[in-house]
């Protein structure tokens, strides 16, 4: 096979892996209704960076689902809810793992009101993205098999739209299939 006939190729796979990671986002949303539970991305349906300086930008290496259970109280005429925002993120660029992509199971709370009350947009993305390095504006630490960060002061918090912490799982992409869904669903909500 020639250079040419490989880069073909690689991209045929990156649409393939996009194609499924749209059915598993199609299937989430079904599985969050049948669990009191909602996704809170208007249109589009999940986050992403993307950029026109930095070729990364150019093909999306993190994708993000958000969540909210339906339990607490709307706030206004918004999709969001008074309580934790779940996500599920999908990252290819960075996985901590060796043999898969990474999903990332996070469980996000807040002080007061969630987001400050506006809705998450695609360029919220930088807000749920969790990178398999640490940053300087957490402090983290584990809890069993999960993460705990804590934004460093109330400025932290606040850019981060009243963030009190974040508790995140790390699983591999390639072990979430049709069949268990619905269990890292749930497991999603049990962050």
């Amino acid at each position: 096979m020639n250079t040419g006939e490989n880069i073909m190729n690689a991209f045929s796979v990156v649409g393939q892996t996009y194609e499924n990671i749209k059915k598993m986002f199609e299937q989430l949303d079904e599985v969050a209704e049948k669990n009191n539970a909602h996704s809170i991305v208007g249109k589009t349906g999940f986050l992403r960076w993307s950029s026109d300086a930095y070729t990364q930008g150019w093909y999306p290496g993190a994708l993000i689902k958000l969540f909210q259970k339906k339990d607490e109280p709307q706030i206004g005429n918004t999709l969001l809810h008074h309580d934790s925002i779940y996500s599920l993120e999908v990252i290819f660029w960075f996985s901590c793992f060796n043999d898969s992509p990474e999903v990332v199971l996070c469980r996000h709370d807040y002080n007061d009101t969630v987001l400050n009350g506006k809705e998450p947009s695609i360029s919220d993305h930088w807000r749920f993205h969790t990178t398999a390095k640490e940053t300087a504006e957490f402090s983290y630490h584990n809890e069993g098999d999960k993460v705990v960060a804590i934004p460093k002061g109330e400025k932290v918090s606040s850019r981060f739209g009243n963030l009190k912490k974040k508790t995140f799982k790390r699983i591999r992409l390639m072990d979430i299939t049709a069949a268990n869904i619905d269990d890292v669903f749930k497991e999603l909500l049990e962050v």
